[in-house]
């Protein structure tokens, strides 16, 4: 199943950018709509990780899952882009997703290049 995940159930534009990397796909509300889902419409209850590369998107992804978050207490893994062309609207997307993560009580373990490693204490 292909789809986007953010903040709520629906559908949302995107589209591909010309680069070498096969998955970098950016939201684009004149691309091709394809069906968007949150974490929490999945209704996980057994989550041990989740991995977050979402190129700027960060906010919505946690912001749609903080229900499931919350109950399963997941470590997250999640890549803060550090492309210099889209680094401003990235760290920005980041900070805040981020921010909802440490008020659900989250807290950043280590970094790795750029992938941040977050757990719940």
């Amino acid at each position: 199943r292909n789809c986007a995940v953010g903040d709520h159930v629906g559908k949302i534009g995107i589209r591909q950018e010309i680069t070498d990397n096969s998955g970098d796909r950016m939201l684009d509300t004149a691309g091709k709509g394809v069906e968007l889902i949150s974490l929490d419409s999945l209704r996980f209850d057994d989550v041990d990780l989740v991995k977050i590369d979402v190129q700027g998107y960060e906010y919505y992804v946690i912001a749609g899952g903080i229900k499931s978050l919350r109950y399963n207490r997941p470590v997250c893994l999640i890549e803060i882009e550090n492309n210099k062309k889209y680094k401003t609207a990235f760290t920005v997307a980041a900070k805040r997703g981020l921010g909802i993560l440490s008020s659900i009580g989250a807290g950043c373990i280590d970094v790795i290049g750029c992938d941040q490693i977050w757990g719940f204490l």
